[in-house]
Formats: structure tokens, sequence, C-alpha cells
């Protein structure tokens, strides 16, 4: 995993680490997912999705050069419409189970779609829960590296000393958001199984 180097004081723990092999991955099967689901344009990946053009469209053309996606003609304003094909939906349904094994990056957002392609596509809500419960235990893991660091920063008023300070706060307050919007998550991801469950009673 990709650390972050600090001079002198100490390495950050895995937090928003650069994007891997893993990571890109992910992203190429949200987007064959939004494909399958209607999202065909970039302009609606963005517009819909919030995935950046910058990061789609290179995705867009690979996937396309490897036949997992076909681009129709510009149509109105230039917009191309994509589909992902029979060999992209084949894909897509092997490599999920792999990103899931995987466990979590502790990119927010890389967490975020394998969680969804593990409900979506693999319709496979209690892993998916359980994915949501190690990307906690991920961040709580490194909420914990913190503490035990924190104190063996240098005490001066440098401009090193200051920055590494303010970031680790900075990455803490971070850590700790990441986490309740994950409980919550899995808090609704909870009532949604037992209201399900109770209609099936009924």
């Amino acid at each position: 995993m990709n650390t972050l180097s600090i001079p002198k004081i100490y390495t950050l723990p895995r937090v928003a680490p650069k994007r891997d092999k893993r990571q890109r991955s992910d992203l190429r099967a949200f987007v064959i997912a939004l494909l399958l689901e209607g999202v065909s344009t970039p302009y609606e990946l963005h517009s819909l999705a919030g995935l950046s053009p910058g990061a789609t469209i290179p995705i867009l053309q690979n996937l396309v050069e490897d036949g997992h996606v076909q681009a129709g003609r510009p149509g109105s304003r230039g917009r191309v419409v994509y589909v992902a094909t029979r060999k992209g939906k084949k894909w897509l349904g092997g490599i999920w189970p792999s990103l899931l094994q995987a466990g979590p990056s502790g990119d927010l957002e890389s967490d975020l779609r394998v969680f969804l392609i593990t409900v979506r596509v693999g319709k496979d809500s209690q892993q998916a829960e359980a994915f949501l419960r190690s990307a906690i235990a991920l961040r709580r893991e490194s909420l914990a590296e913190f503490k035990s660091k924190i104190g063996q920063e240098g005490s001066g008023a440098g401009l090193a000393d200051q920055y590494v300070s303010l970031r680790t706060q900075a990455t803490v307050d971070m850590l700790k958001a990441e986490v309740k919007a994950i409980e919550s998550i899995l808090v609704g991801l909870g009532a949604r199984t037992r209201g399900a469950k109770q209609a099936r009673a009924l």
C-alpha cells in the first residue's frame, strides 16, 4: 500500500492511497455497471453519477479498445453514447468478486463503488455489508496508528512540523467522518433489509 513520506517524523498510514491498478479496475467496473443501467454518455456519468470527465473519458476509451464497451456515433452537441458489450458484461461479472475479496482500499469513493457493485451486480447485500464493516475496521486501524504516533511529532515551530501537525489532525478528522458516514450507510442498509423482510411476511 502506498504511503506519503513525511521527513523525519513518520509515515502517514493507509489514508487516501494513490490510485493503483485495483482501484482503476473498480472504476472501470463501476462505469460498465452504470452503462448497463442506461447512464450512457460522459455528460451523464458526470451529471448523474458525479464521475469526473477527466477520469471517465480515458476509461471509456480503454474499455472500447478492450471490446468491453461500444461507442456510437456523435449525436447532438457531439455527445457519444456508449453501450456495454456482452464481453464487458461478462468481464464485470468476473471482476466484482475479486474486488470484493481484495477488501477495502481505504479510498472512500473506491470502497463505495465496490459496495454498490456488490449490491447491484452481485446482488449480495450480506457480502456488501461485510465489506463495509471491513472498511470501518481499516479506518479505525489507521486512527489507532495515528494515535500511537501523534506523541512522536516534533514540537518545533518549523514549517515542516506545523504542516505535519495540521495534516495529521485533518486526516484524523476525515477518518472519523468516514467511519461515521459508513456506519450510517450500514444502519440504512439494515433498515431496508428489515423492511423487506416485514413486507415478505405480510
